[in-house]
């Protein structure tokens, strides 16, 4: 399965979706990469709850961007997804429900997970193996 076009599918079904979005953008980078079908499927989830995440708590004037990258070195995959939002008051893993995308990574995906937040944005990274 193709991540990309995956990955596609669900920021257009978010921008559809999510209300707000006429004044929030994304921008989308991705590698053509084909995980096991599983894996795409989890790598996915995460990002849907990232820029979900993104979305509902990043932006309180509804005003900002959020970018999306994945990219393939030959054995690792790194995912990022940044915005340009207001930051995450309390850092932790439980933060703004970043436990469960946190799990998805280290279980399913076997993978690490990271995050740098400050008052310019947040930027969450993560690695799998695809």
């Amino acid at each position: 399965i193709s991540l990309r076009a995956l990955l596609t599918e669900v920021i257009n079904n978010v921008k559809k979706l999510m209300p707000g979005m006429d004044t929030i953008s994304i921008g989308f980078q991705c590698d053509e990469i084909f995980p096991r079908s599983e894996r795409a499927k989890a790598a996915a989830l995460v990002m849907l709850e990232l820029i979900t995440n993104s979305i509902t708590h990043a932006f309180p004037n509804r005003l900002g961007a959020i970018h999306v990258a994945v990219h393939n070195d030959g054995n690792h995959c790194t995912a990022v997804v940044e915005d340009n939002g207001i930051g995450i008051v309390e850092l932790s893993a439980n933060a703004m429900g970043l436990n469960i995308p946190s799990s998805i990574v280290k279980d399913q995906l076997e993978g690490s997970f990271s995050i740098i937040s400050n008052t310019n944005g947040t930027k969450v990274i993560f690695t799998f193996i695809p």
